[in-house]
């Protein structure tokens, strides 16, 4: 029984539970960020299109067609932006007014033990609102263009397959080495900012004596020497997956301009299909970065999660 609590209050867990709490916003935004994603991904297709017109040596009116409709897809690509910025906002509200009554209800309900500590653990509703705003808007995004972007390669040439299972298989495999070990660390960076925030609290009181004083500023020293630790510790697993992201990236680049290349000099793509297939890759293993670094914004709104849920649970108000 203890076991399947501990495992029913991972952070992945908790941010499962938050995600079907918000599924409808939720739905929306991956709405939004599939037409988004088609339409920046589209974009190349355009260039393609601009590039076989204009070898042709005359801009034509096909030419105007489809430098605007380019340009009608990129500003489509922009108002979907604003509408999930909107519903990003309300989910920050929403957030902040669920957390704040169940604190308030639960401290109300236990006027028998002081709750001070707990309660000042509400500060991390922030890191939540920011975290999950970042992680709901740029997570979802990159994962479906990578998703597209890779069907979309498999258009121009089979080859073209390998190469996304690749990037496929290197994504999983960086979240499947890191994620314990980041969640762990940042947890533990979490409580040591904590401690140190208590310190700095007595560090504020008035009226005490000297010796108590004196024991408060050593309590702070040992308190920000203690959190250089554990920081250094997530850091360090940040840095790894800044490395594994931009170090795919170069290695992806590279094989895509030898095989398209290679395939343009085989005449089994034309140029315009080389230059898409290139600027759709680019805009793929940019997609592919961002996805990697976020995954801190997934660390830290876990662990805001699980310090929000440390008080007792009740009721939440509907």
């Amino acid at each position: 029984m203890m076991q399947e609590n501990q495992v029913s209050n991972t952070p992945i867990k908790l941010i499962w539970n938050w995600v079907n709490k918000e599924k409808k916003n939720i739905q929306f935004i991956l709405v939004y960020a599939i037409v988004s994603g088609l339409l920046s991904l589209a974009i190349p297709l355009g260039i393609q299109a601009l590039v076989g017109t204009v070898m042709a040596g005359k801009l034509s009116s096909s030419w105007v067609i489809i430098v605007g409709m380019t340009t009608v897809l990129v500003a489509l690509s922009g108002s979907t932006k604003l509408a999930q910025i909107s519903i990003l906002e309300s989910i920050q509200k929403k957030l902040f007014v669920r957390y704040a009554w169940i604190y308030k209800e639960n401290i109300a309900q236990r006027n028998d033990i002081d709750l001070t500590v707990k309660a000042r653990k509400f500060l991390d509703i922030v890191t939540l609102q920011k975290s999950f705003s970042k992680l709901i808007a740029d997570f979802t995004k990159s994962a479906l263009q990578i998703i597209v972007g890779i069907l979309l390669l498999t258009i121009y040439h089979p080859l073209f397959i390998l190469v996304g299972i690749g990037i496929f298989l290197t994504i999983a495999l960086g979240f499947r080495y890191t994620w314990k070990s980041g969640f762990e660390s940042a947890r533990n960076e979490s409580n040591m900012k904590f401690s140190t925030y208590e310190t700095i609290l007595c560090l504020a009181k008035r009226g005490e004596s000297p010796d108590m004083e004196t024991k408060h500023m050593e309590n702070f020293h040992n308190s920000v020497d203690l959190y250089v630790k554990p920081r250094e510790e997530h850091f360090k697993v940040l840095y790894k997956q800044a490395k594994f992201a931009i170090f795919s990236k170069t290695l992806f680049t590279a094989v895509m301009l030898i095989v398209g290349s290679y395939l343009l000099v085989g005449n089994q793509i034309s140029l315009g299909q080389f230059l898409a297939s290139e600027i759709l890759i680019i805009t793929l293993l940019d997609a592919t970065e961002k996805l990697v670094l976020s995954v801190e914004n997934i660390y830290d709104g876990g662990i805001a999660l699980e310090k929000l849920n440390g008080i007792e649970s009740i009721n939440e108000p509907s």
